[in-house]
């Protein structure tokens, strides 16, 4: 899977508001499916200084400043990684998967969640069940954005078999009803009872640093899947 890790963003506010009003005010973009915030609206989101994040987005290495912020005009546009940029696990893990870390974080999710299957499962037959699984949720919620992210773990030991982990946005209201439908299509025949553990997701409950921390011994273990975005 190829990430693009530079990006680039150039609007032309005559183009964008010409003819409607001119005295609109952005507070957030949307580009390639990550959220950027209006600095001043994020640091209250957030609670945290203006000055304060002026100063992580002078840490920010040029060559992936997109993952972080956007800057347009004179106003900077950011993500939820900017927060991260100090955390020694989050460098540690941008060495070992790339930019994976700091990729995931620009995102929303509803909810961080683990499966466990009652038997010793290869990696392949775990991501069928991972892939069956998106399948099947994007089916219940037809034409709704959807991502999600799932990293393979065997603990580090060949003779356990496998279980995942994952992250789940849907452009749905009822995140009560994602949740069931996920817990139910885990205990069905096909998966014969898997234990499936759902949380809603914190951004700062370290969620992000705990799904990766196998990836670099499973090559093919992980997998960002996306539908109607």
């Amino acid at each position: 899977m190829n990430i693009r890790t530079n990006l680039r963003l150039e609007l032309e506010n005559e183009n964008i508001i010409n003819n409607v009003n001119h005295n609109l005010i952005f507070t957030g973009i949307t580009y390639n499916h990550r959220s950027y915030y209006e600095l001043t609206v994020y640091s209250k989101l957030r609670d945290i200084s203006d000055s304060q994040l002026r100063r992580y987005i002078k840490q920010v290495p040029n060559e992936s400043c997109g993952l972080y912020f956007i800057k347009n005009s004179s106003k900077y546009y950011v993500t939820d990684a900017l927060m991260h940029i100090n955390s020694k696990d989050f460098s540690r893990l941008n060495e070992i998967n790339g930019n994976w870390a700091t990729y995931l974080a620009g995102f929303e999710w509803d909810f961080f969640g683990t499966v466990r299957f009652p038997s010793k499962l290869s990696l392949d037959t775990v991501r069928r069940r991972a892939q069956t699984y998106f399948d099947k949720i994007s089916a219940k919620y037809k034409g709704k954005g959807i991502r999600l992210f799932y990293a393979m773990e065997n603990d580090l030991n060949s003779d356990n078999g496998f279980h995942f982990h994952f992250l789940l946005w849907i452009d749905e209201t009822n995140k009560d009803g994602i949740k069931r439908f996920t817990e139910g299509h885990f205990r069905g025949k096909g998966n014969k009872h898997a234990n499936t553990h759902m949380v809603e997701f914190d951004p700062t409950q370290g969620a992000i640093f705990y799904i990766l921390k196998e990836q670099h011994a499973h090559e093919n273990g992980v997998d960002f899947l996306t539908k109607n975005l």
